[in-house]
């Protein structure tokens, strides 16, 4: 379902669980870090703004599973271009992420259109995408709100939205919430 105010499309449950199963495990054995937020690549760590636990995964480690989720979530983002006509390169950037208890994001946005271009490498991200990984009785608290849009929390929802449309994760209150986040580049915005 396409919400033309938010540009915001929500499909329900397009990703079988048994892929959301099997990306969950291997996505598991990679290496965790620190949930970071910033402007440059490596970002700065801010416990007021985010805790979480992320995982990379990228061509050059892990091109298998890469290739197994970039190529699903494409032909998803393909089908759905239509409602956002704008140009993307075929490749994503992908963040498994985990929330326990008490960790969340603050409402923010995932690009700023002003600052990218006074950047001295704008990041020119055109789609924000988020799949939600955890069966939605797995915790409790932990809602992702996209513009003022609660999101389905049911496993296999994706999520594609504009990266300048703010949006937060709530504070996990119950178990673990894990989510798949990927960006969509594409030429630089005019």
């Amino acid at each position: 379902m396409f919400d033309p105010r938010l540009c915001l499309s929500q499909l329900e449950s397009v990703i079988p669980t048994s892929i959301i199963d099997q990306w969950n495990a291997e996505a598991q054995l990679l290496e965790p870090s620190a949930g970071r937020v910033g402007d440059d690549p490596v970002g700065r760590e801010d416990l007021e703004t985010r805790i979480s636990e992320i995982r990379w995964i990228t061509p050059r480690k892990q091109l298998q599973l890469y290739t197994k989720i970039s190529n699903t979530i494409l032909s998803i983002v393909d089908a759905e271009m239509h409602n956002f006509r704008v140009d993307i390169y075929r490749t994503l950037d992908l963040q498994y992420t985990t929330y326990y208890v008490n960790n969340f994001y603050t409402r923010h946005v995932d690009m700023n259109i002003a600052s990218a271009r006074n950047a001295k490498q704008p990041m020119n991200r055109k789609l924000s995408m988020v799949v939600m990984m955890s069966d939605d009785n797995e915790y409790a608290g932990g809602d992702l709100i996209v513009g003022n849009k609660t999101i389905s929390r049911r496993k296999g929802t994706m999520c594609i939205f504009f990266p300048f449309v703010p949006h937060e994760v709530k504070p996990v209150t119950e178990g673990v919430r894990r989510s798949l986040v990927m960006w969509a580049n594409g030429p630089e915005w005019r």
